[in-house]
């Protein structure tokens, strides 16, 4: 990725539109969506920003993983419970995000 595409894609992480994104990076939001749509298809496979922040996140999640032993038993926590993370409700984006917290503090 180059690192606009980078930038980009940090940006949709934290949920901006393209406006947004566009004025942070001093781009025009039509290439804000250029940017995504090479990011999207061709690097990531996806099709839409929630599934970008979902395969980032997992791919961050096996990343922690990997690297730190204790992180695997919330991982395997995380799956017992169907994905809800210490009986937590909302999206699977919010629990997503609780695991690679967990993850970091069990660490």
């Amino acid at each position: 990725m180059t690192k606009q595409q980078q930038a980009v894609c940090d940006l949709v992480m934290e949920g901006l539109g393209n406006k947004a994104i566009a004025r942070q990076l001093g781009l025009s939001p039509r290439t804000i969506e250029d940017h995504k749509l090479s990011v999207y298809r061709k690097k990531m496979d996806v099709s839409n920003g929630i599934r970008l922040v979902r395969k980032v996140l997992e791919r961050r999640i096996e990343e922690l993983v990997s690297s730190h032993s204790n992180g695997a038993s919330a991982v395997i926590r995380h799956r017992e419970r169907g994905g809800v993370i210490d009986g937590a409700g909302g999206t699977r984006l919010e629990d997503a995000r609780r695991l690679a917290e967990q993850v970091e503090h069990t660490a």
